[in-house]
């Protein structure tokens, strides 16, 4: 059952596109302004000139560019959410979802369960150990940030005081 409309794209894809987006910007920008400066025309009437398109085009193509280039940023960033795939095996893995998430759940971080393994969200402090809710094979659902994940990433016998979330499977 699939409760979500987007894509899932590794943690490094993602990077790349949004720094990689930045570059385009800040690249985009300092040519637009860099172009405005040097640009030196000769006044010539305009009836010798004509108004030529091309040269109208040229004019404010590093503008369309920077414009465009921050849509798309303002896009990829707006509707990025962090993700934890687990793979039968089980197997897992962090990755970004972009997309609109309309699975449940308490929180912002979705929890693709492609294995057939029950998979148990626990809360952890003061050495002990609370099932908050288990998530079902082949699901998918919102939880709260994870910071333990996997059975082989157990937390320290020592936390805190501070509440810890242990996503782990048996």
């Amino acid at each position: 059952m699939r409760y979500r409309r987007g894509v899932l794209v590794s943690r490094f894809a993602y990077d790349s596109a949004v720094y990689g987006g930045l570059v385009a910007i800040v690249a985009s920008a300092w040519y637009a302004i860099r172009h405005r400066e040097r640009r030196v025309e000769p006044k010539v009437p305009q009836a010798t000139t004509g108004r030529s398109f091309r040269r109208y085009l040229a004019r404010i193509a590093p503008m369309i560019v920077l414009i465009a280039a921050l849509g798309a940023e303002w896009a990829l960033l707006s509707h990025a959410h962090d993700a934890i795939v687990v793979e039968p095996g089980p197997s897992a893995h962090r990755a970004i979802f972009i997309g609109e998430i309309t699975a449940r759940g308490p929180g912002d971080v979705l929890v693709v369960n492609r294995s057939e393994h029950y998979l148990k969200f626990l809360e952890v402090g003061y050495d002990e150990f609370f099932e908050r809710y288990r998530i079902e094979p082949r699901a998918e659902t919102k939880v709260p940030e994870v910071d333990f994940l996997g059975p082989d990433r157990q937390p320290p016998p020592d936390v805190e005081s501070l509440r810890r979330t242990w996503l782990t499977w048996d």
